[in-house]
């Protein structure tokens, strides 16, 4: 950090020196701090930030057991106590706001207060006169009030960062900076589109750490909700460099409100979050015991096993997390949620402990469990709309155009396979109704989705009500026209929509790619079969699309055999 004093180093270094790094016999491990005295009130989701020099760890805000706070803490390394600093001025009280250090002081900005107030206003500390002051009063313009986002500040003399959150009734994209030099807003990149597959969606409640003057890394967090879907958790890592996003490697675990921390040498830590959720069936949660490493250069996670079993803090999310002295490659952990094991369960007790976590990568154990995996709702709503609507439902429609000389093995075909790919979408379409929290179709993704699942419906009802077919009958004519044309329509609409659901989801380049693969050979499939049709038909051995099978009717409960 820049802007130390000669005492002010002598006393950082002495504390390093004689405090943190003899109890670190190992390179990868944790230390508690106890200090002497009154503590802050257990909270989670602070305002966390050291000053210029390095010896005052400094708290603001976050939530407490009675609601929201606006209390201001230092701690102070030199004597290992805590002081509250009670200043007259104070701002309005909130968590899961970004902060960072400011000449002897630090700044915090956005975050959501009492009666879920969400912020947009930047506030900074001077700890030698004990006041806060609004900055961005003047500033001509503002992102829009937001909290649970990216961003903060790398050193004193750096501008702020502002990305993503949640506002009243949206997910944010955008990304700002604040320049302490004017005091005024600017945004530095708009939104991003929701099916951008190479940038990060609109997210809330997830973890960030700065790693440079203009960059960042952010994690995870939720991309459900507020007229938008996806997976909450994620397990997508983005970092913000040079103007622009490039999406990192997607190891860790899937996580809410994870602690982020540069600890120096290229090196991003990353400890706890919340993993097991309402949209989680199944995964390997990390392990109290596991601390992930982001190689910011490569763009690599690694999980590394802390060394010291004597010391590990309780598995939390919310935590405030913060660089300590990237030189020796530490951390400061303060606070948060201790991890609960069941969405249904009571809640966890808020923390008010104080950790710093020693992170060297090149001495460090990596972990046995290596990458997490999990399985998720939206997952699940993926595998059983592509079984049903990408495979029986195609295969059955396939099966009923191409294939009527196998008279009435083709009919039977189609009849099972129609139903079974209905059946399948059906629970898919519930999987997604439940996955998504709230304006479950006020996307495209599921807009489309809806009105898709209403035409296989309607087609499905009307194939079984259908009309006796009989010479020059016009409701038949109509019948089979309409009963063909939703069909088809509903199935190429399917398959768009699939590829919107991927889009959606941020899905692997594996998946990516497989789904390709299948839909070229799909087009392949019908463009070879339709030649075959036609060459049938002109050597007269091909059977009608609208003839009937030569099975007997029974009781409407097969469908109509021109589904095609």
């Amino acid at each position: 950090m820049k802007g130390w004093s000669a005492m002010t180093c002598l006393v950082h270094a002495a504390f390093v020196a004689v405090v943190v790094l003899p109890s670190h016999v190992s390179a990868f491990s944790w230390q508690q701090l106890n200090p002497a005295g009154t503590l802050p009130p257990a909270r989670a989701n602070p305002g966390l930030a050291f000053d210029d020099g390095g010896s005052r760890l400094f708290v603001f805000g976050g939530q407490g057991a009675a609601g929201v706070l606006n209390d201001t803490w230092s701690y102070s390394f030199q004597s290992n106590s805590w002081t509250e600093l009670s200043p007259t001025v104070v701002p309005p009280a909130r968590q899961q706001m970004v902060a960072g250090p400011r000449p002897d002081g630090f700044a915090v900005a956005a975050g959501v207060g009492q009666q879920s107030q969400p912020f947009n206003d930047v506030w900074q500390f001077d700890a030698g006169a004990n006041t806060w002051t609004q900055l961005d009063q003047a500033s001509p313009h503002h992102p829009e009030p937001r909290f649970g986002g990216a961003g903060g500040i790398f050193d004193p003399t750096s501008n702020l960062y502002l990305s993503h959150g949640k506002g009243d009734d949206d997910l944010f994209s955008d990304t700002w900076r604040f320049d302490f030099d004017t005091n005024e807003w600017r945004k530095i990149h708009g939104s991003v589109r929701s099916l951008s597959p190479r940038s990060p969606h609109a997210r809330f409640n997830c973890g960030s750490a700065m790693t440079g003057a203009e960059s960042f890394v952010m994690y995870g967090g939720c991309l459900s909700g507020a007229n938008s879907g996806g997976l909450c958790p994620s397990n997508d890592a983005w970092q913000w460099n040079n103007g622009d996003w490039d999406q990192q490697d997607t190891c860790p675990s899937p996580r809410l409100l994870p602690g982020l921390a540069f600890v120096g040498a290229g090196q991003v830590a990353m400890y706890g979050g919340q993993q097991n959720v309402k949209q989680v069936v199944t995964i390997v949660e990390s392990s109290l015991r596991n601390v992930d490493l982001l190689d910011v250069s490569s763009g690599v996670w690694r999980p590394f096993t802390v060394d010291n079993d004597t010391q590990i803090p309780a598995f939390r999310f919310g935590a405030g997390m913060t660089t300590y002295e990237p030189a020796q490659q530490l951390a400061v952990m303060f606070g948060g949620q201790s991890r609960r094991d069941a969405d249904t369960g009571p809640d966890s007790p808020l923390l008010n402990d104080l950790w710093v976590l020693e992170a060297n990568a090149e001495k460090g154990a990596l972990a046995a469990v290596g990458c997490g995996s999990f399985l998720s709702l939206p997952f699940l709503h993926g595998i059983f709309m592509f079984v049903g609507w990408g495979v029986c439902l195609q295969t059955g429609a396939l099966i009923a155009r191409y294939f009527r000389e196998k008279d009435p093995w083709w009919f039977k075909m189609h009849v099972r396979l129609q139903v079974l790919g209905l059946i399948l979408a059906l629970v898919g379409f519930g999987l997604a109704i439940a996955s998504v929290e709230g304006n479950h179709f006020s996307f495209a993704h599921g807009g489309f989705g809806l009105a898709i699942m209403i035409a296989g419906v309607v087609n499905f009802l009307g194939a079984w009500q259908r009309p006796v077919k009989e010479p020059g009958s016009t409701s038949w004519a109509v019948f089979s026209f309409a009963h063909k044309l939703l069909g088809r329509l509903a199935l190429f609409s399917a398959m768009v929509n699939i590829g919107l659901g991927l889009l959606l989801m941020v899905a692997p380049m594996a998946v990516w790619v497989f789904w390709f693969v299948l839909f070229f050979l799909w087009v392949i499939t019908h463009f070879g079969l339709e030649h075959r049709k036609r060459e049938r038909e002109a050597l007269g051995l091909a059977k009608k699309t609208d003839s009937l099978p030569t099975i007997p009717e029974v009781d409407g409960s097969t469908l109509s055999s021109s589904s095609v």
